[in-house]
């Protein structure tokens, strides 16, 4: 079996420089249940029940981003795809949708769950091994579809619905298309 070549090439923001030792982290084929969420948090992408993450999802490329970046709302990230693909945006369901993902992505109707790690906002949290299990935070699935390689613009976000209930940064995925 052949690996597969990577869809997601590179991710830029307008907030680092380039010195900085901190970034997003681009995990080529790795989206699967228990996969680490963010780079600044333990968090983790999981399916609502034990039927699992969508099919569409399993094995796709997909980015961690900083989960503090949730409060900059000027952010502009640049994604550079390698061939024509998917495009997902997992979008908190306490967020209000940004313009610019309403624009350009459709909802897929799906959700899937963030397994939320203990913080100091959140201590009563704890992770869980498995689909379904633990599941702290709900994320609408938006999808684009990019018919040539090249630079994709995603934004930032808009404030949270209920604050106090907790929020995070969306998560990006990508999935060649066939």
């Amino acid at each position: 079996r052949q690996p597969r070549p990577p869809v997601i090439a590179d991710i830029h923001d307008n907030i680092r420089s380039g010195q900085n030792m901190k970034s997003y982290q681009i995990v080529h084929a790795g989206l699967y249940e228990d996969a680490l969420c963010f780079v600044d948090r333990n968090h983790q992408w999981n399916a609502l029940d034990d039927a699992g993450l969508p099919e569409f999802l399993v094995g796709a490329d997909y980015i961690m981003p900083f989960n503090d970046d949730k409060f900059v709302r000027n952010l502009e990230l640049t994604v550079q795809l390698d061939r024509p693909a998917h495009l997902y945006v997992f979008l908190d369901n306490n967020m209000r949708v940004p313009d610019w993902l309403r624009k350009d992505f459709v909802d897929t109707g799906v959700d899937i769950g963030l397994d939320g790690a203990t913080t100091e906002w959140h201590p009563a949290n704890s992770l869980a091994v498995g689909a379904g299990k633990s599941i702290d935070f709900v994320f609408s699935v938006w999808r684009r579809e990019i018919k040539q390689p090249g630079t994709i613009k995603l934004g930032g976000v808009e404030s949270p619905v209920i604050r106090s209930e907790g929020f995070s940064m969306y998560g990006i995925a990508a999935v060649a298309a066939e």
